[in-house]
């Protein structure tokens, strides 16, 4: 089980029209994830479903080029195989919950793209990622923190998985945030996933993001 919710949160590509503008390459899984979190005898720990306020009790990650942070967790740590694409990647395996940051330039688009068409055509993108997949939630804007939330599910090697994708943008950059987790344990994962992703920061000044009650 954690060995599929940790393989599915590959990003593939964004099309736009007939042109791909973007897409990042899958790498091997490492051969020790189908123990990791899992106690000597093997057995995952039983996860404990109370929400949590991660503005208690948590701390910043930082992506490796220190431009971008996001507050996290104490449980969660610095990860550097869920993705080769990412510019930051973290979780935690006991509660199987991870997260990764896609960052692109928007001159790679060759024309002015609103952050709302950005968001739209990151979800039709994560739409084909796996089996099953629908959007749960469609690119929802936040005003609060300007940026868009979305929510998707998908089959995963017989398991259910279920995603926010949040987007954000500075001057120069579109970010995609992916965060997810199992089904079944996402209601208790649900809120702190959404503040992790609210708490994106940029060269490590003001939030690109304020948390929105939504």
């Amino acid at each position: 089980m954690l060995n599929r919710v940790w393989k599915s949160g590959w990003h593939a590509s964004i099309q736009l029209g007939e042109k791909c503008v973007y897409s990042t390459e899958q790498v091997e899984v490492s051969r020790n994830i189908d123990r990791a979190g899992s106690n000597a005898n093997g057995i995952i720990p039983q996860i404990n479903t109370a929400n949590r306020d991660i503005q208690k009790n948590t701390r910043r990650i930082h992506s490796p080029e220190s431009d971008i942070s996001v507050r996290v967790p104490q449980d969660w740590k610095e990860l550097d195989n869920l993705n080769s694409g990412a510019v930051l990647q973290a979780g935690c395996h006991e509660r199987q919950v991870f997260l990764i940051v896609i960052k692109q330039y928007k001159h790679t688009f060759g024309a002015v793209l609103p952050l709302r068409d950005y968001a739209i055509a990151t979800c039709q993108a994560a739409l084909g990622w796996v089996a099953d997949a629908k959007l749960t939630r469609e690119p929802t804007h936040l005003p609060l923190g300007n940026y868009y939330l979305a929510e998707m599910e998908g089959l995963v090697g017989g398991s259910i998985v279920k995603y926010q994708i949040t987007t954000h943008e500075s001057a120069k950059v579109f970010y995609a945030l992916y965060a997810w987790s199992t089904l079944d344990n996402y209601p208790a994962v649900c809120h702190e996933l959404k503040q992790v992703s609210a708490s994106l920061k940029v060269n490590l000044t003001a939030p690109v993001a304020q948390l929105s009650p939504a």
